[in-house]
């Protein structure tokens, strides 16, 4: 198995981990295509962009590749009584994108150039999204990690 491979696993198993509660999402492409949007919270991981850092290292091949994790919740129709609920669920979000950064950053699999995989580090978020679909309505923020990691090249 290839360390893209690897570190997608330790990725999607830390996250699944810091949130037990959440629903992990089939399509983090296209959240509100989502076959089945009866979850108050979710999260999902996508593949993002890759380099080559030109980093050549004996014959491996250095790439650094971004990950976005989604990070949803349900939101209800809005009142002047549902502000404070809707603000409630705002900050949340935040606090579990906090702690999703906060452990992919201290993971020693995510972070051990011994393994291949260098490092892992949060490199921008593009704020809140509103998802509006037939069945429900959504918050969302997508976060993008930058990893860098090696491959065998002989």
């Amino acid at each position: 198995m290839s360390n893209i491979s690897t570190a997608y696993d330790a990725i999607r198993t830390e996250i699944g981990a810091i949130l037990p509660t959440h629903t992990e999402l089939s399509n983090p492409y296209f959240v509100e295509r989502e076959s089945d949007l009866n979850f108050n919270q979710a999260w999902g991981l996508a593949f993002g962009d890759a380099n080559n850092t030109n980093r050549n290292i004996g014959c491996r091949l250095s790439v650094q590749r971004d990950f976005i994790f989604v990070i949803t919740r349900k939101i209800f129709k809005t009142s002047h009584r549902a502000i404070d609920a809707r603000i409630d669920e705002e900050k949340l979000l935040f606090e579990d994108q906090f702690l999703v950064i906060k452990a992919l950053e201290k993971s020693p699999v995510l972070n051990a150039s011994s393994s291949g995989i260098a490092k892992i580090a949060y490199v921008q978020d593009g704020g809140l999204e509103f998802v509006r679909s037939d069945r429900t309505n959504l918050i969302m923020i997508q976060t993008i990690m930058s990893l860098e990691y090696f491959e065998d090249l002989s």
